[in-house]
């Protein structure tokens, strides 16, 4: 929707002319560096290339072990940031 637009743009997330997501602004999301490009990650080449005939239509991304490691915790404490 068009509020949902605005609010993204405002909030740096998409270009408000593109509605494309912004990769040298904040809030900084590494998944968007990842999709655009900018940032690889190269140990999972070998997942990428498994996709075989989708590799070019999608692109496996993970997380850093540690932000992984509680992913299904309640604790406040475990919950990265």
């Amino acid at each position: 929707s068009a509020a949902l637009q605005r609010e993204l743009a405002f909030a740096g997330v998409v270009d408000p002319v593109t509605d494309e997501l912004t990769v040298d602004k904040i809030p900084f999301n590494v998944f968007v560096h990842f999709a655009s490009g900018k940032m690889k990650q190269p140990s999972l080449a070998a997942a990428q290339e498994a996709l075989g005939e989708y590799k070019d239509r999608f692109l496996i991304c993970a997380n850093l072990p540690e932000n992984d490691l509680h992913w299904d915790s309640d604790d406040p404490l475990k919950i990265p940031f």
